[in-house]
């Protein structure tokens, strides 16, 4: 860091390379041996807190392949309200040449038949887009965003799952502050999306109505929220797809927050490919029993029937729950316990920080995860453990 100027390299050995596929509506996973990534990234400030960057990453598979992005970015400041940011791409991609670790996958192409899924050593760019014009201010605040992921767009350092679309929305929301009485804010707020294929075929488009506020009692925040639209998926389209939902949260007392989370309505169950009629809640508390110990328990379920046979096409739930344990102003211990009943897994993750000063710090930590493997003639409950890794952090800032 050199006044205004920021400058940052990281350099990777990756053992077990996750190869990411990205397609119109999904995306497959491939796990492709090691790889070298290199990230550069530097940014310089100007003005009134706004910003320009660069970025180039790389990612070298040991058997062959490559990819590889080069970016621009910026986010400036045109007034005291209104700001505009974005971020302009360019990837290209060197497939490995292993028809093998895409065994099965033949046949399969995209960017209309250019290319295909199969590892046979092609070589293509790509290109992203990214931007947004927003202004905040005290009462109306809106956003208009533009964006779009190109046919043959790959981002191996990184996490994009989707490709061939554009996107185009708009949200406006209005602060109101009641000067009395029970709410101390209220915000309506509308918000139109629309996606669409570089070929012009509609993916989905949505509009949301929703009411946010605060209340003066229990620091309680709300929402209620109507949302309408359609959508194609897997070579069909469903229309008149909507719910309702509404949350809350209220933190009581410093030792207990409790919030809330309901949604009904017409959604589309991809794997059976029909819009059924869903339900969904969640409750989630924050307790504080002592002075230094914070614990989350947190509980999601779905399900969703049939609109006319009243079948069940799916239904679970997640329970997740984090302990944190300030023991003294340097050294902290963290515990994530999950259980997802859609897979029947439990993760166990703890993490052990220490403080050396404000931004200098050390974490050692470790994952556990198991899967229910059933046995025996009644398939009893087996849960083995599938994978297992540790990892260490030391990040120690330098000052002159």
């Amino acid at each position: 860091r050199m006044e205004r100027t920021r400058i940052g390299f990281l350099s990777a050995l990756d053992e077990n390379t996750p190869y990411m596929i990205p397609l119109e509506e999904a995306s497959i996973l491939i796990n492709t041996g090691k790889s070298y990534i290199n990230v550069l990234r530097a940014s310089q400030t100007f003005g009134d807190a706004s910003q320009v960057g660069a970025i180039l990453t790389d990612r070298r598979l040991e058997g062959g392949g490559s990819g590889t992005i080069a970016a621009l970015d910026a986010d400036i400041r045109l007034s005291s309200t209104y700001s505009i940011d974005g971020q302009w791409l360019a990837a290209h991609t060197a497939e490995p040449d292993d028809s093998l670790e895409t065994a099965g996958l033949e046949g399969i192409d995209f960017d209309n038949g250019k290319h295909t899924v199969a590892f046979d050593g092609e070589s293509y760019w790509g290109h992203a887009f990214i931007t947004r014009l927003r202004r905040r201010a005290r009462s109306w605040s809106s956003m208009l965003n533009y964006s779009e992921v190109s046919p043959s767009y790959r981002t191996e350092s990184g996490y994009d799952p989707l490709m061939d679309y554009r996107d185009l929305s708009l949200w406006n929301g209005y602060n109101i502050y009641p000067s009395s009485g029970l709410f101390e804010r209220i915000t309506p707020q509308v918000y139109m999306s629309r996606r669409w294929a570089f070929d012009g075929a509609l993916r989905f488009e949505n509009l949301n109505a929703s009411l946010n506020g605060r209340i003066r009692a229990a620091q309680t925040s709300f929402n209620l929220t109507y949302h309408t639209g359609a959508e194609s998926y897997a070579g069909r389209t469903y229309e008149n797809l909507w719910n309702v939902q509404a949350n809350t949260y209220s933190r009581f007392m410093d030792q207990l927050g409790v919030g809330l989370y309901a949604r009904y309505g017409k959604s589309i169950a991809r794997r059976a490919r029909v819009a059924g009629d869903e339900t969904a809640f969640s409750v989630n508390l924050d307790l504080k029993p002592i002075d230094r110990l914070t614990i989350e328990p947190n509980l999601d379920y779905q399900r969703s029937t049939h609109p006319e046979t009243g079948a069940e096409l799916y239904s679970g739930f997640i329970t997740r729950t984090r302990f944190q344990l300030q023991a003294n102003r340097q050294m902290s211990v963290r515990l994530v316990v999950q259980y997802n009943d859609f897979r029947k897994t439990w993760d166990v993750d703890p993490l052990l920080t220490y403080r050396l000063s404000s931004f200098s710090v050390f974490y050692i930590g470790s994952t556990y995860d198991y899967s229910d493997y059933p046995v025996g003639p009644n398939d009893e409950t087996n849960f083995k453990m599938t994978s297992r890794q540790f990892f260490m952090k030391l990040q120690y800032l330098f000052q002159t």
